[in-house]
């Protein structure tokens, strides 16, 4: 990431400004109280001593003054400008300063250098803290040809030598280093600085941001619970409203159809009883899978004797026969002792499942139930159910949503076969329901094979050996 050069210069002026506050705390005012004195002691006059403590004390305060008014604006300021600023009153302060000593040096009997190598100092300092080289390279040289011209004027009367002259230079050239190289690690620090305090900004904003969208998603989460539950309790609600009457339309037209002589009137009814049944179908599949959304539905166990379920699965075969399909079903490897388990639950699976292969299925086409044990221990048995057709198969893209509620594997099909689409999703649900797991295999137009397991708990008392497995 790179930090904008007009960030660096913000982060130098505001760390000048601080410095610079606090070197009028060291010379503030004892300095202007130097400088009267310097006053009084050269021209031995009280107006000349106030003028004296007035100058620098004057120049401290207004450069005071700014530094408070920019430090208070520091982040929105325009630092081009501010920085041009200081090139007014930097040098008030500095001659403001300078001009005094340099004038009481040639009064009559004045020749206390300290005090003038004192305040050379200072102003050094003042000008290597500098916020940009261009005002360091202005002042600088000024303010170290004072402290070198001091550094003779120690041991007054004194005569320049060529060594003098020579050792001034190589202090000024090592002064003037430092101050490069000051301020050339200060940039990179505040570089360094900038980023961190960018990085952890934008942490923070990214938590804030993450915070923010938690709760937006649990809003809506909760939206779309709350909806979906008025919607499974509406679903439930209209299909017990429409179920009752439906009742007594397959009632009637059953009745209808068996006391009428009429050939007319008795395939009429035929159509109606078959409709209603159709419909009273699909309100139950809705039923269903409303309670399943609401997580009401609770199974029944008692004990059951799994072939005899199977065994009773082959009422099929008359539907099979009339679309001319052949219908087998294969479970002598299942063991006779009952299970604990839900029989309407497992026979509405079941039957869904081979409804569906039925009528996906071709005439001259095959449809068969095969179920075995896969696995069992002292308290379970484990079952695998398979459904087996020569039908139309499906996709693998197909395949990838057929357990999903309201959605079949393709539209075209939906047309021609009808459906809710809600027979598989009842089944997964029923069988997620019962600790198992569902699944299926197929091809387009090679068939399909639809499978689920379960395990059961065995009967007290029972001791279930599965010998061979399939």
């Amino acid at each position: 990431m790179n930090i904008s050069e007009e960030a660096i210069q913000r982060r130098y002026l505001d760390e000048w400004i601080k410095s610079e506050n606090w070197f009028l705390k060291t010379r503030f005012p004892f300095y202007p109280i130097v400088f009267g004195y310097v006053g009084w002691v050269a021209w031995g006059s009280f107006w000349v001593a106030l003028i004296y403590f007035a100058i620098p004390a004057g120049a401290d305060l207004y450069a005071a003054e700014w530094r408070l008014r920019v430090g208070r604006q520091i982040n929105t300021i325009n630092v081009a400008r501010s920085t041009n600023q200081l090139a007014y009153y930097v040098p008030i302060v500095f001659l403001a300063y300078l001009a005094p000593l340099v004038v009481a040096l040639y009064a009559p009997g004045f020749h206390d250098t300290f005090l003038v190598f004192c305040s050379a100092a200072s102003l050094l300092a003042h000008m290597t803290a500098a916020p940009t080289p261009r005002l360091s390279n202005i002042f600088l040289p000024i303010a170290i040809s004072m402290f070198g011209f001091t550094f003779p004027l120690l041991a007054f009367p004194y005569v320049w030598t060529i060594p003098d002259v020579l050792l001034m230079g190589t202090l000024a050239a090592s002064i003037l280093c430092m101050a490069y190289v000051q301020q050339e690690g200060s940039k990179k620090r505040f570089a360094a600085e900038l980023e961190r305090e960018f990085l952890l900004k934008r942490q923070i904003e990214l938590l804030a941001e993450v915070e923010r969208a938690k709760q937006i998603a649990e809003v809506e989460r909760n939206r779309a619970e709350e909806a979906n539950r008025i919607k499974s309790a509406f679903l439930a609600m209209m299909s017990h409203e429409i179920r009752t009457p439906m009742n007594a339309v397959m009632g009637f037209s059953d009745f209808l159809t068996k006391i009428s002589a009429e050939p007319k009137t008795q395939e009429y009814g035929g159509y109606i009883h078959s409709a209603s049944q159709s419909l009273l179908t699909i309100l139950n599949d809705v039923l269903d899978f409303s309670k399943m959304e609401a997580e009401k539905t609770e199974l029944d166990l008692d004990e059951v004797g799994l072939p005899e379920l199977i065994e009773s699965m082959m009422f099929w075969r008359g539907k099979a026969c009339e679309k001319n399909i052949d219908f087998a079903a294969i479970y002598d490897a299942l063991p006779a002792e009952p299970v604990m388990a839900d029989e309407g639950r497992l026979r509405q699976i079941i039957s869904n499942l081979v409804s569906n292969a039925l009528k996906f299925t071709p005439e001259n086409g095959s449809v068969s139930i095969r179920a075995f044990p896969v696995k069992d221990d002292s308290e379970t048995l484990r079952v695998r159910f398979e459904i087996k057709d020569t039908g139309i198969g499906f996709t693998d893209k197909a395949a990838e949503k057929l357990f999903q509620p309201f959605v079949q594997a393709d539209g075209k099909i939906a047309k021609h076969f009808g459906g809710t689409g809600l027979g598989l999703a009842i089944c997964a649900k029923l069988v997620a329901l019962m600790g198992g797991e569902i699944g299926a295999n197929g091809r387009e137009g090679e068939g399909a094979l639809f499978w689920f397991e379960v395990p059961f708990k065995l009967c007290e008392d029972k001791d279930i050996s599965v010998s061979s497995f399939a």
